[in-house]
């Protein structure tokens, strides 16, 4: 389990953690190449980084982060979550084209909206080597339909709230229709009305 992860639930945390052991395995001896949609506060983010920096585990690190959550101390580009963590600032679908092809692991935990879900999936999904995964976050079935606004859109639609399932629906993925990936799992806690990640394994470029 990660050793900090913020408002990530504990189910969450595994998940993550089963998926970075994963990657290190099925790329082993290569330095991993994370990136990770929305840093908020950095806490996922130093959990990511000391979860394999502990188990002798060579990575790279790019965040994307809009700096919405900027007045409650969310990390910015002058400010890395960690040392030797880059940033890039700005809405992801925006600036997916400063981070590079080649991720072994991708976390997407922006915007949960279905279009922020959509395009983080499909922009930065696609720069996923075949082996890597893709986890998106906020995909427990009750966390979706609650109307809590995401901030852009409509108030009052459910897609402008937490669509993390009716994004990947809409692409697709739930259920798995395309050949280029494959569910590893869908978990969450059902205890709580948030959090909760799908996974995916890239199969084919």
């Amino acid at each position: 389990m990660l050793k900090r992860f913020g408002l990530i639930t504990a189910v969450d945390a595994t998940a993550i953690a089963h998926s970075l052991l994963a990657v290190a395995k099925q790329f082993a001896g290569t330095t991993l190449n994370l990136c990770e949609i929305g840093i908020c506060h950095g806490e996922t983010s130093r959990g990511m980084a000391e979860f394999l920096t502990d188990r002798g585990i060579a990575f790279d690190y790019v965040g994307v982060d809009n700096g919405r959550d900027g007045a409650g101390g969310a990390v910015c580009a002058d400010v890395p979550p960690f040392a030797g963590a880059r940033v890039v600032q700005g809405e992801s679908s925006h600036v997916y084209i400063e981070v590079s092809n080649g991720l072994h692991f991708l976390f997407v935990d922006g915007g949960h909206d279905i279009n922020h879900v959509m395009l983080d999936a499909l922009h930065y999904g696609d720069k996923v080597l075949p082996g890597g995964r893709m986890i998106l976050h906020d995909a427990s079935p009750l966390a979706q339909n609650k109307c809590d606004w995401q901030g852009t859109g409509p108030k009052h639609h459910p897609d402008f709230g937490t669509a993390t399932l009716e994004a990947i629906r809409k692409l697709g993925m739930l259920p798995m229709l395309r050949p280029d990936w494959r569910i590893v799992e869908h978990t969450y806690d059902p205890a709580l009305d948030y959090g909760g990640v799908i996974v995916f394994e890239r199969v084919a470029i």
